[in-house]
């Protein structure tokens, strides 16, 4: 008998054990493929697309610019807005001094907020929430989204590279303006200028401070060409000179460095179709669904093929529209979907990809939306909603019918205010 009881007792404790190793399985499976799930955000003060967002610190968020009336597409927002993360609620700072689009935002080594586009640069400082404005301007250029780029050297030295000029003597009435520019934010002035080539570059900055500057368009004997190559730029020298190239060239794709010296590039687009117009060669585009993983040391490259994932989502022409590098390894893909869930996680060393809990509807309508990782997963914020697929600077009234009809009713109600939360814990 008491031999029995022992055994039941022994039977028991081994029930226990693989009843909780299994528990633990099953655990690490539903984690592994489930990422994350949404939270419903608070409602800016103001509605916003092409705006753009950053993290001031741990506990705040700075949101300036962009548009909230799609019939003005052209003009920027003086308003600004900071997202208190530990009180989930968006509070009024003060206005900017110039409206601001297309912009870019950096932190300084002070920690204060530096603020750039055409209009001008300011400084936003953290101690007092105000804007100050340099007096240092750019040079001339075409408001076109993506199609120059800004970057942060050290020493808060201040880049723009690329954009197009108004100009006669061209069949479009736009030319390449093939320049970079330096600004020193210290001092308030301009340091250098250079010649470089092309527009819609990507940028990356490496660990040293210097950049990888990545693909764009250039424009060669009235044909466009999209380009493979990546261009090292020195910052100490200011000096620019080849690094190495794309597996595929590739306009305004999403760029990262990891902390294991591998360059990430996600996205883009590349040559579709060319097609003539007034004496001039053109390229349609469309996206791209190879990743490519550079190794910065070897520059050899792997690719990750998401094509069937994006043809299963129903992705516009594989459009990607942003992505948030969540960790080293992980990065979240905002698409351009007609399905429910539009966004993805994308592991590329596991190669792993995921889809996230699915979304609201409303969610699933955002374009250019500002999104940024904090603490507790990604927050999105804004953005404007598609009624049909629109092309990447084609949103004018004049091609959305439905927009047209509300000019005399809700000029914003097609620019969103709300705010959604992806619980990456």
């Amino acid at each position: 008998m008491e031999k029995d009881k022992r055994k039941l007792k022994i039977a028991g404790i081994a029930g226990i054990i693989i009843a909780i190793i299994l528990l633990v399985f099953i655990g690490t499976q539903v984690n592994k493929y489930r990422f994350g799930y949404f939270v419903k955000g608070p409602i800016m003060h103001s509605s916003r697309a092409y705006h753009q967002s950053i993290l001031v610190n741990n506990k705040n968020v700075l949101i300036t610019g962009g548009i909230n009336n799609p019939q003005n597409e052209n003009i920027g927002l003086q308003s600004a807005e900071m997202y208190a993360v530990d009180k989930n609620e968006f509070n009024i700072t003060s206005n900017t001094n110039l409206p601001h689009l297309y912009h870019k935002m950096f932190k300084l080594a002070d920690k204060n907020i530096l603020i750039a586009d055409l209009n001008g640069i300011e400084v936003f400082n953290i101690n007092t929430n105000t804007f100050k404005l340099l007096q240092t301007k750019f040079e001339e250029r075409y408001p076109e989204f993506n199609n120059y780029k800004f970057a942060l050297l050290p020493n808060d030295k201040l880049l723009i590279l690329g954009g197009r000029y108004e100009c006669k003597n061209y069949s479009t009435g736009l030319c390449d303006k093939n320049l970079g520019e330096i600004i020193d934010i210290k001092n308030d002035k301009k340091i250098k200028t250079f010649y470089i080539p092309g527009n819609g570059f990507s940028i990356a900055n490496l660990a040293n401070g210097d950049l990888l500057i990545i693909g764009g368009r250039i424009n060669y004997k009235d044909k466009d060409v999209l380009s493979d190559k990546i261009y090292l730029f020195d910052s100490k020298t200011n000096q620019i000179q080849d690094w190495g190239n794309l597996a595929t060239p590739r306009l305004n794709p999403f760029v990262f460095t990891t902390s294991y010296n591998k360059l990430v590039v996600i996205g883009g687009e590349v040559e579709k179709e060319k097609f003539s117009w007034q004496r001039h060669e053109y390229i349609k585009t469309e996206g791209f669904p190879i990743i490519e993983v550079i190794d910065l040391k070897t520059k050899q490259t792997e690719t990750i093929d998401i094509t069937n994932f994006l043809a299963s989502k129903k992705v516009y022409e594989n459009k990607i529209l942003d992505v948030v590098q969540y960790k080293d390894n992980l990065y979240w893909l905002q698409l351009q979907s007609s399905k429910n869930n539009n966004s993805l996680l994308i592991d590329i060393n596991t190669k792993n990809v995921e889809d996230i809990i699915p979304a609201p509807f409303i969610f699933t309508t955002r374009y250019r939306s500002s999104n940024i990782k904090i603490s507790n997963g990604i927050l999105i914020i804004g953005g404007k909603l598609m009624y049909q697929e629109p092309t990447e600077l084609d949103i004018s009234s004049d091609s959305h019918p439905e927009v047209k009809e509300q000019n005399n009713a809700e000029s914003n109600r097609f620019v969103e205010d709300s705010s959604i939360i992806i619980n990456l814990e």
